[in-house]
């Protein structure tokens, strides 16, 4: 059985790694990647077998909270993990409490 997850972030570098990271977890992990938030839903919208998101804040056409909040709403069943470079602790809690993992 497979298991699929979703990388949504603009710098393919940081995919790509995100990427090689999660295909290690084993043979049955696939990994789609979308560089923005119109991106990521469309592919949702086409696939909807994610069982991960993991969401960048920070991309180029919408807010990741923005994208955060859309997914919780339509996705709410599928995980998402935040990673991002803020540092900021505001962002951490915000990302928290709009229900990332």
């Amino acid at each position: 059985m497979t298991f699929s997850i979703l990388i949504v972030d603009d710098h393919p570098l940081v995919a790509a790694a995100l990427m090689g990271v999660l295909r290690d977890l084993g043979p049955q992990v696939t990994c789609s990647v979308a560089h923005s938030g119109m991106a990521a839903k469309q592919l949702l919208t086409q696939q909807n077998v994610f069982g991960l998101i993991v969401l960048d804040l920070a991309l180029p056409d919408m807010d990741g909270f923005a994208v955060l909040a859309h997914l919780r709403e339509c996705y709410a069943r599928v995980p998402v993990i935040v990673v991002s470079a803020s540092g900021n602790i505001q962002d951490m809690q915000r990302a928290i409490a709009a229900g990332a993992k």
